[in-house]
């Protein structure tokens, strides 16, 4: 379009004339919005004086790509219960219609431009130091290959940026995380019907190892509870509650108590959100649910508090180790998966598992394999988080769907981050994208706050 064109499409409030002064010019731009080389009154959408909207979605073939990028989503958000490969490729064919999107709309358009989130900068800093300590690991190769779970960042950026557009998903994607959690308990509740209650044989579902199975559970469960608080359709939704039930069940008779305090965690920042009164209700629903449990659950809660329990004295043995390699390679680590290779040099002579792979703990595991520097970005990431979601969520003035999501974000990544004190639920990969995915909700909603009405409130202005 030639200059002359541009200025014969300026128009203001459909009027064409001069614009005055510069403190004019700077007052007409301030309510006005670039479109596509037409400049157009907001009407208070996306502007300083009115209610923040999600950005206008492309039309045409972006449609299309948006529409497939959906079900992509939600096909991840039920397949990675089941199969950790399906739903790698799911998320991989999101990507795709991500970026289809973009080019459809036109890569030269800025308002088509995908939404990142603050966090995408400590998390691209996360990456970067990453590849650099496994570049400079004890074992390179082995390292670079596992560096590739560095890809499940795209879970963020491409749920970020679907639901930054789309809020009105997010009760139908919460949702679909419960009726799948649901789905994988009532196997594993089975299960145990089958085989009993023991630590010798513990339930996993459909997946390889009961620290997956119980973590699915955890953030599933924490995602029912936060649509319980902020979305239910009363009796459109009453299968919610049986969801839970089971979901709580299943991740009480995996006998894993990490899943166990991390879901307790999540569900006391959904019920203080909600109303803080009902965290009462907590301790309640805690001893009912042991009262009513097998012998087996009764004894594994109680080691909990026991400092004599093996698996308690081991813990601290493996955590001692690791304080001292990360004291020997503070800034680069050993190498993501390098840990083992690098273990029996520090290991604690009275340890029962002279072999393991991990240090039970998300802090120390990241310091040993890639250094302190990529920790503080790791930690970054989450505090980060925390803050926006916690600004957003006091604020008072959200947008619909806004508290579900920042529920469901904040809820979710507590209980991940508190299960994570325990094991290293971080190097989980089915857990890991889950979490992510809530974390990309709760982000989203963070940025979909409205003005209140106050008429003397200061505007708000939407972060970047």
């Amino acid at each position: 379009m030639g200059a002359s064109s541009c200025v014969s499409s300026f128009r203001i409030h459909g009027q064409w004339g001069r614009l005055g002064d510069l403190r004019e010019i700077v007052k007409i731009l301030s309510d006005i919005e670039v479109g596509h080389g037409i400049f157009a009154h907001t009407n208070g959408v996306n502007g300083r004086n009115g209610p923040l909207a999600a950005d206008p979605e492309p039309k045409g073939l972006a449609d299309k790509w948006t529409k497939a990028g959906w079900l992509f989503i939600f096909l991840f958000v039920v397949t990675g219960m089941f199969s950790i490969s399906v739903a790698q490729i799911s998320i991989g064919l999101a990507v795709v219609c991500w970026i289809g999107r973009w080019y459809a709309a036109g890569f030269g358009s800025w308002r088509n431009a995908p939404s990142f989130s603050p966090l995408a900068v400590p998390m691209l800093l996360f990456v970067a130091l990453s590849l650099v300590a496994a570049v400079f690991s004890i074992d390179m190769s082995e390292s670079l290959m596992d560096s590739k779970d560095l890809s499940h960042f795209l879970v963020f950026l491409v749920v970020f940026d679907f639901v930054r557009k789309d809020p009105s998903k997010i009760p139908y994607l919460l949702r679909a995380v419960v009726a799948a959690g649901a789905g994988i308990a009532s196997v594993g509740v089975y299960q145990a019907a089958q085989k009993g209650v023991s630590t010798a044989d513990r339930i996993s579902g459909f997946n390889d190892i009961y620290m997956t199975f119980a973590g699915l559970l955890m953030l599933a469960f924490v995602s029912g509870l936060a649509v319980v608080a902020f979305d239910t359709k009363k009796w459109k939704d009453a299968w919610l509650f049986p969801a839970l039930a089971l979901i709580a069940c299943a991740v009480l008779l995996s006998l894993t108590r990490n899943a166990w305090i991390g879901l307790s965690a999540g569900a006391f920042v959904v019920l203080a959100l909600r109303k803080p009164v009902l965290v009462v209700i907590l301790p309640i629903l805690v001893v009912g649910a042991l009262a009513a449990a097998p012998g087996g659950v009764k004894d594994r809660f109680a080691s909990i508090f026991n400092p004599n329990d093996a698996a308690n004295r081991e813990r601290l043995y493996v955590w001692t180790a690791g304080l001292k390699l990360v004291a020997d390679r503070p800034i680069l680590g050993v190498g993501q998966n390098s840990f083992p290779k690098a273990y029996p040099k520090y290991r604690d002579p009275n340890v029962q598992e002279p072999n393991i792979s991990h240090l039970h703990n998300n802090i120390l595991q990241i310091a040993v394999e890639r250094g302190i520097p990529c920790l503080l970005t790791w930690l970054a990431i989450w505090g980060m988080a925390y803050y926006y979601m916690g600004v957003a969520f006091r604020s008072g003035a959200r947008a619909e769907n806004s508290s579900l999501g920042l529920t469901a974000g904040l809820g979710g990544i507590t209980a991940f981050l508190v299960a994570g004190m325990f094991e290293y639920n971080f190097g989980d990969a089915e857990p890991q994208m889950l979490v992510l995915l809530l974390l990309a909700v709760g982000m989203a909603a963070a940025q979909l706050k409205i003005r209140p009405h106050n008429k003397d409130a200061t505007p708000f202005t939407r972060n970047a």
